[in-house]
């Protein structure tokens, strides 16, 4: 499929109309790296599974280490997400999009981890952009990243309705914000 529509992409104009399909954006980040590296489309499609593996891991590192603010737990998280069962089945199975699409999805709990722990209108703001980037990559997932946030925004008020606490009102403004960007 990658080899496919990577290979029938020559030129800016033959890329333009696949950001129109359902994972353009990524497909288009596939063009911009055989145009910048001068790599045959086969070379982009057979390094894509080591790239996205960092990437995997660099996402991974970046929530582990906002959520428990330690860097060593961080670190190991991003070694375990790497070398797991769910990446060597990725490499072999070529599905490429997904394994962009879910480090697009742990960068965007990470900022939205971030706002609320610093109360960060950047970082908000960053996991709004975050979120549009995963809906223009991989629509799918980005439909399971929104359900799933709901379920994190309920779960995250029913408990504290009755408590007068301000943090709890900003991580439900910080939830409901990314919900409607």
């Amino acid at each position: 499929f990658y080899l496919a529509r990577l290979g029938s992409m020559n030129k800016v104009a033959d890329a333009l109309p696949l950001l129109q399909t359902d994972r353009g954006l990524f497909l288009l980040l596939l063009f911009l790296i055989k145009i910048l590296t001068g790599l045959t489309a086969e070379w982009v499609v057979r390094l894509m599974p080591a790239l996205l593996s960092g990437l995997l891991a660099v996402s991974s590192f970046a929530l582990v280490r906002e959520g428990t603010g330690r860097l060593c737990v961080a670190a190991f998280a991003a070694l375990l997400s790497v070398v797991s069962a769910q990446t060597a089945l990725g490499m072999g199975a070529d599905i490429i999009t997904n394994w962009f699409a879910l480090s697009l999805v742990i960068f965007t709990f990470a900022l939205i981890v971030r706002s609320i722990r610093l109360h960060s209108t950047l970082a908000a703001v960053g996991s709004v952009a975050f979120s549009l980037a995963l809906l223009a990559s991989y629509a799918l997932l980005w439909v399971v990243f929104i359900a799933t946030l709901v379920l994190i925004f309920f779960a995250s008020v029913i408990p504290f309705r009755v408590v007068e606490s301000r943090e709890w009102k900003y991580e439900a403004i910080v939830l409901s914000g990314v919900l409607f960007g």
